[in-house]
């Protein structure tokens, strides 16, 4: 019997496992994905406090940094400049140098969380690979989590669908684009990444595929 079972090898699942099996704690860490990094599904914008998490974090992960962020609505638009740099960074990068931090834990990839069921000492885990048992069940499987809904905790009600891709031109900063056009419920983004590239995209509750495509004809 495991101590801990943590279902989902994300940033979150992977930090989570490294912390607790430094205290001589056993963890299982369950992936559905046979490979850790995909999909992406993350612009990559992150504060300059991530340095201050992860003080070794390999410089090959971060392909940019900027200060400058520039904000457009309708009706207006304005540039703000930050004092503490923010990292674009290789989120697939980020994730395997996480899990091979993790690795100190007794990983599964390809193996998919089915439900759980609580006795009176422990907590049978089934998956598509079998039955584990542990005396505590993590869920870091996102924010559509199946634990957290097998769990009958109550779920985000906001939830929007992003559409990204990564294009070529000349990008020094962030853009962040507000109007119904763009996004009735969020905003449209542009990260650039260096090198002449930057990641596009929106995210909405309605049409992301159109908003989306209006977008990149918007700015590319």
């Amino acid at each position: 019997m495991f101590d801990i079972i943590i279902v989902g090898a994300g940033p979150t699942g992977c930090r989570t496992a490294e912390l607790i099996s430094k205290y001589g704690y056993s963890v299982m860490l369950i992936e559905e994905h046979r490979t850790i990094g995909k999909p992406v599904q993350c612009a990559g914008l992150v504060s300059w406090r991530l340095k201050q998490l992860l003080p070794e974090l390999p410089q090959n992960i971060i392909l940019n940094i900027v200060n400058r962020a520039k904000f457009f609505s309708p009706s207006t638009s304005f540039e703000l400049k930050s004092k503490k740099p923010m990292y674009v960074i290789d989120r697939s990068k980020l994730d395997k140098y996480l899990y091979k931090r993790a690795r100190t834990a007794e990983v599964k990839l390809g193996v998919r969380f089915i439900s759980f069921a609580r006795s009176k000492d422990s907590i049978k885990v089934k998956t598509t690979k079998g039955v584990y048992e542990t005396k505590l069940l993590i869920g870091a499987d996102g924010a559509n989590s199946i634990v957290a809904k097998q769990a009958g905790l109550r779920q985000p009600s906001n939830r929007l669908i992003g559409v990204q891709t990564t294009v070529s031109g000349e990008f020094d900063t962030v853009e962040l684009w507000f109007g119904k056009e763009i996004s009735p419920e969020f905003f449209g983004w542009v990260v650039p990444t260096g090198r002449g590239k930057a990641r596009i995209g929106v995210a909405t509750k309605i049409r992301p595929k159109t908003h989306f495509q209006k977008f990149l004809e918007l700015r590319v």
